[in-house]
């Protein structure tokens, strides 16, 4: 079974850049991208309900703006849900 992949970009930038790295490139794994801003907004147990069984979240955003406490009440909340597998982190730095 492949595993499944769920990316959580910042913007309409950083969503672009991974549909072009996914797409275009084929350098990252397949898999849907929405724009949820995980420095900034909590995650929702709806949210992480709806996601498929055993899949793999991709947090994608930058470092200059946010909040770290939010970050990681985010990273927490999604490893502690049943239905995610793992979480995985790219920063953007300057």
């Amino acid at each position: 079974m492949r595993d499944i992949y769920q990316y959580f970009v910042e913007g309409d930038d950083e969503k672009r850049l991974i549909e072009v790295l996914k797409t275009d490139m084929r350098l990252i794994q397949p898999g849907k991208i929405q724009v949820v801003n995980v420095v900034q907004e909590k995650l929702t147990d709806l949210k992480l309900r709806v996601l498929p069984e055993g899949v793999i979240l991709v947090f994608v955003f930058d470092t200059d703006a946010g909040s770290p406490e939010i970050l990681n009440e985010n990273i927490k909340k999604a490893e502690q849900s049943s239905h995610v597998k793992a979480v995985y982190c790219i920063m953007q730095v300057k």
